[in-house]
C-alpha cells in the first residue's frame, strides 16, 4: 500500500525550524573558534620560520664575507661614509647589483644613495611578523629628499655589539669593554658587529655557536618608538645604527632620547625573539632568558662558560 503524503506536508517536513538554524549557526561558530586559533598558529609558526631562514642567510652571508676579507664587516663605520654591515654583504646575498648601485663616494645618506639603496627594500631584512608600518625609517632627516620626500626603508635586523655592565653572575665577575663617547648609551666593544669592528673568528674566544652575532628588533612598542632608520645607515659620533649593545632584557626598552645604542632587541613571535649566532646557527632567546646568561652570550671574549643549553 502507498502512502501519499499532501505537497503542503512534504514541503513543511523540508524546512529549518528557527531552532535548528540558531543549533547548526553555533555549532558553526564554535567551530570557528575552535579552528582560528590553530590557523593562527599554524601561521605565526610559518612567520617565525620565515624569519630564521632570514637570519640564516645572513649568517651566510656574514661567513662569505669573511672568507673573501679576512674579517667580519663593521657592525657600523662611524669613519668614511658611515655604513652599516647590511651594505657590504649584499653581493654574498644575491643582491649585487643593488650593492653596485652605491655610491661610495658619498656618506649612506646622500641624496644619491637614499635613492638607489634607501628607497630600495631588501625583503631578506624583514622579520614577517612585524607590522608593515614598521617597514620605513622614522627619521625625516633621512627620507629622500630629507625631510620633504619619501622614507626610506629600515630593517629589523641587527648586529650585536656587545653587553654593557657587569656581569655577577659568573666568577669571577666580568665587567665589559665600553667607549662611552657620545649621550646615546655609548659604544660597546666586546660584540662581533659593533662600531667600527673588525672581529675575526680566530678572535671568538667564547666559541661562535656560545656568541650572538645578529638579532631581531621588531618588536610593537606601545607608546613609544622602535627607532628605526634607514638600513644603510651605520654610526655617527652618538649613535649606531647597524648594531645594538646589549643593555636592557628582550622586549622591554624603547628609542627615548638618550637611549639610541641600548634599544632593547626583541620581536613579536610568542615568547622570543630570533638570534644569529656565530657559527651562522639560529636560536630563538625566551623572552624570560636569564640577563646574565644573555650577557655572556653577547660578547666574544668575555671568558664566561655559558650557553642557552
Amino acid at each position: 500500500m502507498r502512502i501519499h503524503l499532501h505537497p503542503k506536508a512534504a514541503r513543511q517536513r523540508g524546512a529549518f525550524t528557527l531552532i535548528e538554524l540558531l543549533v547548526v549557526m553555533a555549532i558553526i561558530a564554535i567551530l570557528i573558534g575552535l579552528l582560528l586559533p590553530a590557523v593562527q598558529k599554524v601561521r605565526e609558526t610559518a612567520a617565525r620560520m620565515r624569519c630564521q631562514n632570514n637570519l640564516k642567510q645572513m649568517g651566510i652571508a656574514l661567513h662569505s664575507y669573511h672568507d673573501t676579507n679576512g674579517t667580519l664587516p663593521a657592525g657600523a663605520q662611524s669613519t668614511g661614509n658611515q655604513w652599516s654591515w647590511h651594505v657590504p654583504v649584499l653581493p654574498y646575498l644575491e643582491q649585487e647589483n643593488l650593492y653596485k648601485s652605491a655610491d661610495f663616494t658619498t656618506a649612506y645618506n646622500s641624496n644619491n644613495n637614499l635613492q638607489r639603496l634607501g628607497l630600495t627594500k631588501v625583503p631578506l631584512y624583514f622579520c614577517p611578523s612585524a607590522s608593515s608600518l614598521d617597514e620605513v625609517t622614522v627619521n625625516a632627516n633621512e627620507y629622500s629628499p630629507p625631510t620633504t620626500g619619501t622614507p626610506t626603508y629600515t630593517t629589523h635586523y641587527y648586529g650585536v655589539a656587545g653587553p654593557k655592565g657587569t656581569n655577577t653572575w659568573v666568577t669571577p665577575n666580568v665587567t665589559y669593554s665600553i667607549d662611552n663617547t657620545g649621550v646615546q648609551g655609548g659604544f660597546c666593544l666586546q660584540g662581533m658587529l659593533g662600531k667600527n669592528s673588525k672581529v675575526k673568528f680566530t678572535e671568538v674566544r667564547d666559541g661562535t655557536s656560545n656568541t650572538f652575532m645578529v638579532a631581531e628588533l621588531s618588536w610593537n612598542v606601545s607608546g613609544g618608538s622602535p627607532g628605526y632608520r634607514v638600513w644603510t645607515r651605520g654610526a655617527d659620533v652618538d649613535a649606531t645604527g647597524g648594531c645594538k649593545n646589549v643593555t636592557n632584557a628582550l622586549n622591554t626598552v624603547p628609542f627615548s632620547s638618550g637611549n639610541f645604542n641600548d634599544i632593547s632587541f626583541g620581536s613579536n613571535h610568542v615568547g622570543g625573539t630570533n638570534f644569529l649566532l656565530g657559527d651562522g646557527s639560529v636560536r630563538i632567546v625566551r623572552d624570560a632568558v636569564g640577563f646574565a646568561v644573555y650577557q655572556a652570550m653577547s660578547s666574544y671574549n668575555g671568558k664566561e662558560a655559558v650557553s642557552l643549553d
